[in-house]
């Protein structure tokens, strides 16, 4: 996955949320009344002012600026990576299983709790006052936790009914004009969850249509608030986005804020000198973690952080299986042949000599600040990867390995 540098950014914000908020504030939220949380939910959904921030703010903005946010989207966390933890928990084997599971819903409780859970949590178990005996009572079985899971998870599904009045994709934007505009304003010709498929938007019938597609990194089927947010939606491959991803609930980077950069590259084992020298294909290659990177990552965080966070590392990782990197990536090989051969070509002594002949004293400068797109066809400035198939992949070869 590669971070996506979008020179004109905030420009963009500002057209997309002046194309955007007309449509949305004509529509109006009808509801009736119900408690405090949803009764805020509802004020601010017809506000004009949070219906733009919603529109042009990241969703770690909107947690922070609004606290209700922060609970919806916790909330939703939670009911979502339930199926995560009940994997975690499956691998739990031996004596003392029970306890050290019990233990584990526990702390993914804790995690997630807050006001709105809390809230539900005081209603489902009423017969208990203290509330630590009522988060063990509730943590005690994997049954106790799934049934308050779907409890909240009903919760959501209401509060969602309503928010999808104001915030629908598929109404607003779909297959819309402003779609395609969009895709073509930010420009980025790669996709950047595999950087191994050219996206494009064309021009036909007067009107810019896009011809790959426009990925919610936090899935619009749950996170109804966040289906128009600018900082939520990335132009990616259809490959990456219908056959791999769909709406599954992952971490993941964030390609407008983070990418592998040099946390993660793609490390070629050579069985032979041939491959070495691009005499044949490679054949063992595989995206791996920069170990030392994350090793210095995990001492600077020196805080325990717990079972359940998970740092940039655990999302690169979330990344390579979701997106199958490892796999797509084989059916490169020739590609990646092609590059060791320029790579052993372009460092040899007997090449630069060749060129020391036709050029003469001159030389030394030319081959010292080479362009490397004349050599290996792709820059090695990661500002440009977004522009230039397997860039990052090609990058690596060259320089990493």
């Amino acid at each position: 996955m590669i971070r996506i540098n979008i020179r004109n950014i905030e420009e963009i914000v500002d057209w997309y949320l002046e194309s955007v908020l007309p449509i949305v504030k004509n529509r109006k939220v009808t509801y009736s009344p119900g408690d405090d949380f949803e009764n805020n939910i509802c004020n601010d959904l017809n506000s004009i002012s949070f219906c733009s921030d919603v529109i042009s703010l990241s969703v770690d903005e909107l947690q922070l600026r609004y606290d209700w946010v922060r609970i919806y989207k916790q909330s939703i966390d939670f009911c979502v990576f339930s199926k995560e933890l009940y994997n975690i928990m499956s691998q739990i084997k031996g004596c003392g299983m029970r306890s050290k599971r019990s233990s584990l819903m526990r702390e993914y409780f804790i995690r997630y709790n807050n006001p709105l859970i809390q809230d539900l949590l005081e209603q489902h178990i009423k017969n208990i006052k203290n509330n630590d005996d009522r988060i063990n009572k509730l943590t005690s079985t994997k049954k106790s936790l799934e049934k308050f899971v779907t409890i909240v998870k009903k919760r959501i599904d209401n509060l969602n009914n309503i928010i999808i009045q104001k915030f629908n994709y598929d109404s607003v934007l779909g297959d819309s004009e402003i779609r395609g505009l969009l895709v073509n304003k930010l420009g980025i010709k790669v996709c950047p969850y595999c950087n191994r498929q050219y996206i494009n938007s064309v021009t036909y019938e007067k009107m810019y249509k896009y011809l790959g597609d426009i990925d919610h990194i936090l899935p619009k089927s749950k996170y109804a608030l966040f289906q128009l947010s600018f900082y939520n939606m990335i132009p990616v491959c259809k490959v990456c986005n219908q056959l791999f991803k769909k709406d599954k609930m992952l971490h993941l980077l964030n390609p407008y804020f983070e990418g592998f950069d040099d946390d993660a590259y793609l490390k070629i084992n050579y069985s032979s000198v041939r491959e070495l020298i691009g005499l044949e294909e490679p054949n063992d290659f595989l995206w791996e973690i920069n170990e030392m990177r994350a090793l210095k990552h995990k001492i600077d965080c020196c805080e325990e952080e717990g079972l359940f966070f998970l740092d940039k590392f655990s999302k690169i990782k979330n990344s390579i299986n979701l997106f199958k990197l490892n796999e797509v990536y084989k059916t490169n090989a020739i590609e990646f042949q092609r590059i060791l051969r320029l790579k052993y070509i372009n460092e040899s002594q007997l090449y630069r000599k060749q060129i020391d002949d036709i050029l003469g004293n001159g030389s030394n400068s030319i081959l010292n600040n080479f362009d490397e797109r004349l050599v290996y066809g792709v820059s090695f400035d990661d500002n440009y990867f977004q522009d230039e198939i397997l860039s990052k992949a090609i990058y690596d070869i060259v320089v990493r390995n």
